[in-house]
């Protein structure tokens, strides 16, 4: 009977509260003191207060209003269609006070006490902070996650969402060694590298020489103590410095002075020299702030940065905190997001939703992934300290051309990519028509914005400090490898600071990959990276109008067909590019695509089906390159007829400063036949690492200094044919070399000759089917312009 009253009451004082307002609206109240103390709860009142109303809303909608306070949630809150809002009658729910409703998925764990004796990790950790340590339950009863995952699902795949801990609103460091977090002042600081790969089968192909066994030799006295910890975890850039992983390790041996890793899901192998570091070592808790997890025993142990009881320290435990279905006409404003095991909202097949002047930190993944339904805006939002990315939308029909239309406006996205660093953007844009405008997007070690598929708008953004500890990256970032996904336009944004300190390393502003193609880069302001604008093979692209400064390069027009992935049997008309577009050129040649995408029409009939493949019909014009070096196109000679590069205004001061240089060989053998083994048998005084399926051996040596060191290199003909041998440098960065010696064989050139990403001394050599081939040089950096 109390109940029902109850509820009598809370209706009446629901449809009468909005008694200020020119339309009725209903409104629920949420407080931690209730009655409705919940998001659920709240959800429910409305549903109920609906049926009242025969599920119609008043002209005012309705409105759930949060008191200041924290909302704990074990799982999330589920939104579905019967929760939306009607035409013109809007659904909000908000904060009373913007940012002081915190909707939270933390648990915090219980009986924190001194470590003891019989404790599991008691004897692993250091004897000068084992008083210092606490130890308490793991919350909960539900199976522990391990930490196993990885970047790219390229590269891995994603199993699962782990536990993180965090105190005093900052994310814990989980103990590992080395200490120090990545350090893109440092090259190389925060990480050891591995040594040697050991045992199981090699692969060899067109990303070089590497072991699929996951063991790899290590000589450190940390051994002894690795090889006692009972949940051990590495972390490394295994193969590429774009791409992360997460394997536990499964083996430490002593005599050996090796580690073996669970690399089940990691199949493209390791080489040598990856950085990588150990972490959940107890062996390793020695700093305030870090811990380590005992999942076998459902213990947590911790040295803590604060007081424990005025600073309990917690887990994200909910996977998510709002997940939405069918939702429509609904906003959410000023509420706070933090500490969920994955992320903080989702959105599948939503439309007209908003969520404005909202927080978002300590994420296990993203802020705000959208799949699906159409003009899902988030605007005016604070995303700070998450697991992964900012921001996913996705959406929109490729058939048709037809844009989703979501968005990300005038958001703050910075230090995101804490769990997984590669590929989890401040900004994803997938599918058509979507838009990322007037954002502030900084601090992260891969990509600012990535984009995949037709029509996005990425405009009058601030993106700063990214690709940080990366390599191969960019700051607007593209991989498409499908000529028909077009029509992106980069516009007005300013790129600053992009790469490692102090030199970037093929860390680029804006960088259309793997030919991508049909892309607009208007107007945008870059300064310092190794490239301002990297055209990766595509075609179609425009770029017009930019101020480009202090770049290694300020604009590279790259070939594909050539390069490592890019041989002559994947050409052609038969190419993975170019044969989808004959197949369904009757749709692309037709509406809406032929007036949208004209240039898919002169694709379709160019008649030479392996020169359709280089980067054609790119215009370069009207760009301002300041400090920037020139532009280039590594097949001008080939693509000069279908390019258009005018207009460009360089200035080049004569004492630029130039980075250091970096010593590379490249040995290209043409005339190989499809299933030749590998030219390279083995190498000397340099690291393999990459070739192309037997055809190409691409070493990189070391980064040269101003002073001579000789070099050495060898390798066994797999055949008879001709060899290019080509010595060549960084990007922007000369390389002098000289007293280059090819046994068997007349020196290729006499003096010193200088050499650069894109300008190579190249020399033929006539190679014979089991024949040594050994080639020694000097070389060092290019000295500087006085």
């Amino acid at each position: 009977m109390k109940s029902d009253v109850r509820h009598f009451a809370f209706t009446l004082l629901a449809l009468l509260i909005a008694t200020g307002c020119a339309l009725p609206r209903i409104a629920v109240r949420v407080s931690p003191d209730g009655p409705i103390a919940t998001p659920e709860a709240a959800r429910d009142a409305l549903r109920r207060l609906r049926a009242e109303r025969g599920g119609t809303l008043p002209e005012g909608g309705a409105s759930v209003v949060f008191a200041d306070g924290v909302y704990r949630l074990a799982a999330p809150l589920e939104l579905e269609g019967a929760d939306s809002g009607m035409p013109g009658r809007m659904v909000e729910w908000k904060a009373e006070h913007p940012g002081r409703a915190v909707f939270t998925g933390a648990l915090a764990p219980a009986g924190w006490r001194a470590v003891r004796e019989t404790d599991a990790g008691a004897g692993l950790l250091p004897r000068s902070v084992r008083d210092k340590v606490l130890v308490a339950d793991v919350p909960g009863s539900a199976a522990i996650p391990d930490f196993g995952g990885g970047s790219e699902e390229f590269y891995a795949l994603r199993l699962n969402y782990p536990f993180w801990l965090y105190q005093g609103g900052k994310r814990l460091p989980c103990a590992r060694y080395p200490d120090a977090p990545p350090s893109p002042e440092r090259e190389g600081e925060g990480y050891v590298f591995t040594g040697r790969t050991k045992d199981g089968a090699t692969c060899d192909g067109s990303l070089g020489a590497r072991s699929t066994s996951g063991v790899f030799e290590f000589d450190s006295p940390k051994l002894a103590a690795w090889a006692r910890e009972p949940d051990l975890w590495a972390y490394g850039l295994f193969l590429h410095e774009y791409a992360d992983m997460k394997m536990a390790v499964t083996n430490v041996s002593l005599t050996a002075k090796t580690i073996a890793l669970d690399n089940r899901w990691y199949k493209r192998g390791f080489k040598k020299g990856a950085p990588f570091h150990v972490f959940n070592a107890f062996s390793e808790l020695d700093k305030p702030g870090e811990w380590a997890l005992d999942r076998a025993n459902r213990k947590v142990y911790l040295y803590p940065l604060e007081n424990v009881a005025s600073a309990p320290p917690a887990f994200g435990v909910a996977h998510d905190l709002v997940c939405a279905t069918n939702l429509h006409g609904v906003m959410f404003s000023g509420l706070a997001f933090e500490c969920p095991r994955r992320d903080a909202m989702r959105f599948g097949n939503c439309s007209d939703v908003t969520v404005e002047e909202c927080s978002f930190s300590l994420t296990g993944a993203w802020g705000v992934r959208v799949a699906g339904g159409a003009r899902v805006r988030v605007k005016g939002c604070a995303f700070a300290h998450l697991g992964e990315g900012g921001v996913c939308l996705s959406g929109g029909d490729r058939n048709a051309l037809t844009p989703a239309a979501h968005g990300v406006f005038g958001c703050e996205i910075g230090h995101y990519g804490e769990a997984i660093p590669s590929y989890r953007p401040g900004v994803m844009l997938w599918g058509v028509g979507n838009v990322c405008v007037s954002n502030r997007i900084h601090h992260t070690r891969h990509q600012g914005v990535w984009f995949n598929g037709n029509d996005h708008w990425i405009a009058f953004n601030e993106i700063r400090d990214t690709c940080l500890y990366n390599d191969d990256a960019g700051a607007v970032y593209c991989c498409q490898r499908d000529w028909t996904k077009r029509g992106t336009v980069i516009e007005g944004n300013v790129i600053e600071r992009t790469g490692k300190r102090p030199y970037p390393t093929a860390n680029d502003a804006i960088y259309l990959d793997d030919f991508s193609s049909g892309n607009v880069v208007f107007g945008n302001r870059v300064d310092g990276g190794t490239l301002g604008v990297h055209i990766g093979g595509g075609n179609g692209n425009t770029v017009v109008s930019n101020e480009i400064r202090n770049c290694e390069k300020a604009v590279l027009i790259g070939s594909r067909r050539r390069a490592h992935f890019g041989g002559p049997h994947e050409m052609g008309a038969r190419s993975p590019l170019f044969a989808p577009l004959l197949a369904q050129k009757e749709r692309y040649l037709s509406e809406p695509w032929a007036s949208r995408y004209p240039d898919l029409g002169r694709l379709v009939a160019f008649a030479d089906t392996y020169r359709v493949h280089d980067p054609i019909f790119n215009r370069v014009e009207g760009n301002l390159f300041f400090r920037s070096g020139p532009f280039e196109c590594a097949l001008m000679n080939d693509v000069a007829a279908y390019c258009s590069v005018k207009d460009n205004a360089l200035v080049e001061p004569e004492n630029r400063p130039l980075p250091p240089a970096i010593v590379r060989i490249d040995v290209f053998v043409a005339a190989l036949p499809e299933g030749t083994p590998a030219i390279a048998e083995d190498m000397a005084g340099c690291e393999l690492l990459a070739s192309q399926k037997g055809r190409r051996v691409y070493a990189k040596i070391e980064q040269a200094r101003e002073t001579w060191k000789n070099y050495s290199f060898a390798f066994t003909a797999a055949c008879d044919g001709t060899a290019s041998f080509s010595l060549s440098g960084g990007f922007g960065a000369d390389t002098e070399y000289a007293d280059v010696r090819v046994s068997g064989h007349p020196a290729p050139f006499s003096g010193a000759r200088a050499a650069n990403h894109n300008r190579q001394a190249a020399v033929p050599v006539v190679l014979k089917k089991g024949e040594r081939v050994e080639i020694t040089f000097k070389a060092r950096a290019a000295r500087q312009k006085e």
